[in-house]
């Protein structure tokens, strides 16, 4: 039997009917178990899941404040869906805190699931008092969130990325701990900036991405050596550039996104005539490359940076219409 959560984890009774857990548990004996603890213990409002499809449903409609998946639902890959949810391409909340439970994770595994930005991983089997300390660290103790090019999640170890910013992000889970509202201006301020932080670090990661992946392809095409492994850089640059154009909205950084747009379109040229791209396309690739560099490093020097090459880059793009035609 399990002692008094206000006692042992530091949550009040009262508060844990408030919190909403949406919890994903493919063997439905270990799913009624752990939820019948958990409600026991006054955490009434969970919504548990045997299959992936109703979760990734769920996830889309409810506002939850914790997610408790298992790594194996059948249906989906619970990796894909943590870094969908970091990404913003899922849900409501991207900072949503978030518990993975796994049978016997490798090494492998376990990396895997720190670098899609969930918050923890649980080795089965679990036990309820297990699950309710993992919970208070969340409240209590969450790691702050840092933003690089490929990754958005908490804080994996301190020494990791020295130059990211460290994020504070909204909690909802804690809000209601704490018996704030979780629907007022203070929090969607928090939200709002957070977001606006977010976007901007990674635009300026995405700059040096870009550069670095624009400085590993070029030689391999210019020396006619394109490899497989050359067009899947291709491909990341790709996304990166569309990355970079989708966070632009409401940023500083809007003046950028003609170039991104252009990057985005060479990007493609490239990918379609691999591995024999034109030397025009190869040409004006870090010349796009650098620009964005320049213009995601300083927020004022954007709008001059768009500025200074929209005319070659109108004229780029006038030539490959006309080639085209």
């Amino acid at each position: 039997m399990l002692g008094p959560i206000g006692k042992t984890h530091g949550i009040d009774p009262k508060r844990r009917q408030d919190i909403k857990i949406l919890y994903g548990e493919p063997q439905p004996g270990l799913a009624n178990l752990l939820r019948a603890c958990l409600k026991r213990e006054g955490f009434t409002d969970i919504v548990s899941f045997t299959t992936f499809p109703p979760l990734l449903k769920a996830l889309r409609e409810f506002n939850a404040d914790i997610l408790i998946a298992d790594s194996a639902m059948p249906g989906g890959d619970t990796l894909e869906l943590i870094r969908d949810i970091r990404e913003g391409r899922l849900g409501h909340n991207p900072f949503l805190p978030t518990i993975m439970t796994a049978w016997n994770p490798s090494l492998a595994f376990t990396a895997a699931v720190s670098g899609s930005g969930c918050d923890d991983l649980l080795v089965k089997p679990t036990s309820p008092d297990q699950i309710l300390e993992r919970i208070s660290v969340l409240v209590y103790q969450r790691k702050p969130f840092i933003v690089t090019g490929d990754y958005i999640g908490p804080e994996r170890h301190p020494d990791d990325e020295p130059g990211a910013q460290r994020v504070a992000v909204p909690n909802t889970l804690k809000a209601k701990v704490d018996g704030q509202p979780t629907r007022s201006a203070a929090m969607d301020d928090a939200f709002e900036g957070a977001l606006r932080t977010v976007n901007e670090q990674r635009l300026r990661s995405q700059g040096d991405s870009i550069m670095r992946l624009v400085r590993e392809i070029l030689p391999s095409y210019i020396s006619g050596r394109a490899t497989p492994s050359t067009e899947r850089a291709m491909e990341r640059l790709l996304a990166r550039a569309d990355d970079a154009h989708d966070r632009l909205a409401g940023t500083a950084y809007a003046p950028i996104g003609d170039l991104c747009v252009t990057l985005r379109e060479v990007a493609r040229a490239i990918l379609r005539a691999h591995p024999e791209p034109t030397r025009k396309d190869l040409d004006i690739l870090p010349r796009l490359a650098e620009a964005i560099v320049i213009g995601f490093s300083d927020a004022r020097e954007a709008e001059a940076i768009g500025g200074q090459i929209s005319s070659s880059v109108g004229s780029y793009l006038g030539d490959r219409t006309a080639q085209a035609g």
